[in-house]
């Protein structure tokens, strides 16, 4: 059985993990970075027609 089709549920979970602690920490500098990156994935995702 292949993983692959997990990815893009693992990289979500990633990103909004990684949103979450950054705002309690108020790490707004890093958070900028993140939510470009999370921004990316989600059209990534939304052009091959998935959904996470």
């Amino acid at each position: 059985m292949s993983n692959r089709g997990t990815y893009p549920i693992h990289l979500n979970f990633h990103y909004k993990g990684s949103r979450q602690l950054y705002e309690l920490d108020d790490n707004t500098i890093t958070l900028e970075d993140l939510l470009k990156e999370e921004a990316t994935f989600q059209e990534q995702v939304a052009a091959k027609g998935f959904s996470v």
